[in-house]
């Protein structure tokens, strides 16, 4: 079995930030060893020589992230996607590697083979345990395969040259997805943290809103083995508080070198471990997939995570962040309310308010789910030229299956009275149906 540690590298300890901005696209500055870069995407990357501090690839929008995990002893083995919708289409695809500890192998470009076709990586850092990890965007591969497949889970075929020094892969695919009603912002970082303890955080640029219905967490860790009379474990906190004791294991792989890799993603529960402080034998007590919702309080504007590894024996290589995304803090007058049938498909009925900004004058309606809580949509309505008075919702009109909000509004100068009707799931305008003043 696993293995005793030879020689632990010098890791500089590393802290990385990633600013949330309010509006929906991103933009990072990423400072490097002296080197600043600017991105078009929006989160600070604060960023030393090792650690998890590549964060390469953040986005919002209507978009779904697909993660999992897979190694074998086998040179041949399957891994995982799960298409959200049958429209969905893949954006991006990301195809992460980890050597076996204490080979010293670096991998190369013929170690690896994705549906029988080989790529290049594009980026290599030390791990922690004298092994390598690696990064590649296979988006050219996967995209053609996956974009005219039918929702559900995909298999990709993986083969190794030599299984022996390879522990396993972990993938991660980003679609966009016109068929889902709320956006999401999604975060990948690679790199390697520190064993003795390493950190990074969001930060925030508006404060958390208790009302958000989700907010998860995944990591990918190799090398780490947890049986009987054998566990090895990295302990994870977020803003202070444990969140586990138990991540790593062998979840997506199996018992011995050349196939320890757990990463959390497809299959997995967010619902343990069902003790943070518990350090378990059985190597799925944790998932290494989590919410971060209990270690969220209202009006927190950080999340920091934290990991150590007692054990002195695990690579965590991957984390990624799955969020809604970061909202303006509106302060807005009440005018009307209606429900609206389902139309995020989880059979409960929807509520819209309609509002007015208080400090701009937009007029806008805000669509939340009354199961979660959670804001499907804001859609304008009208300008600042009308008052609006009513809200009420019409069976669908344009063939989208999805119904139709009506504002009717008065005209500010000419009185003039007016019934604006937009499309609830694109926002769109269906009709503007105007009636002459008294």
């Amino acid at each position: 079995m696993k293995r005793f540690l030879i020689n632990v590298w010098s890791i500089i300890f590393i802290t990385s930030i990633f600013c949330i901005n309010t509006e929906i696209l991103f933009a990072i500055e990423k400072i490097e060893c002296g080197k600043i870069d600017n991105y078009k995407q929006w989160i600070s990357l604060k960023s030393s020589v090792n650690g998890l501090n590549d964060n390469f690839f953040s986005a919002t929008g209507n978009i779904f992230l697909s993660v999992d995990g897979a190694g074998s002893h086998s040179s041949q083995y399957k891994v995982k996607i799960y298409k959200p919708d049958n429209a969905a289409k893949v954006r991006k695809a990301f195809l992460m590697a980890t050597s076996t500890g204490n080979t010293l192998h670096k991998i190369t470009n013929s170690d690896l083979y994705i549906e029988g076709k080989s790529f290049t990586w594009t980026s290599q850092v030390n791990g922690t345990m004298q092994n390598y990890n690696a990064r590649a965007d296979v988006t050219s591969i996967i995209k053609p395969i996956v974009d005219d497949r039918t929702k559900g889970n995909i298999e990709i075929s993986v083969r190794e040259k030599d299984s022996k020094v390879i522990e396993g892969v972990a993938l991660a695919v980003i679609f966009d997805n016109s068929q889902q009603f709320f956006e999401r912002s999604i975060f990948l970082i690679f790199g390697a943290q520190k064993m003795s303890g390493d950190s990074f955080s969001i930060k925030l640029k508006n404060k958390y809103d208790d009302q958000t219905s989700y907010a998860n967490m995944g990591l990918g860790i190799s090398f780490s083995f947890q049986g009987p009379k054998n566990v090895q474990y990295s302990i994870i906190e977020v803003n202070g508080k444990r969140l586990s004791s138990a991540a790593g294991g062998h979840d997506d792989g199996s018992s011995g070198n050349g196939a320890l890799i757990t990463v959390g993603g497809i299959g997995d529960s967010i619902n343990n471990p069902p003790n943070p402080n518990y350090t378990s034998e059985n190597y799925r007590y944790d998932d290494e997939l989590y919410s971060l919702l209990p270690f969220l309080k209202e009006n927190d504007t950080l999340i920091s995570v934290y990991t150590k590894n007692p054990s002195n024996d695990d690579n965590i290589f991957f984390a990624y962040f799955d969020l809604p995304p970061a909202h303006e803090e509106i302060f807005a007058k009440y005018v009307d309310h209606t429900t609206l049938p389902d139309i995020n498909n989880n059979t409960f009925p929807e509520i819209a308010s309609l509002l007015i900004n208080s400090s701009n004058g937009e007029n806008f309606v805000y669509i939340k789910d009354t199961e979660t809580n959670e804001i499907i949509n804001k859609i304008s309505f009208l300008d600042d030229n009308w008052t609006p008075v009513s809200i009420s919702y019409i069976e669908d009109i344009n063939n989208n299956n999805f119904p139709e909000i009506s504002v009717l509004g008065i005209n500010k100068t000419s009185q003039q009275t007016r019934v604006q009707i937009k499309d609830s799931k694109t926002g769109k305008i269906v009709n503007n149906i105007s009636f002459p003043s008294n």
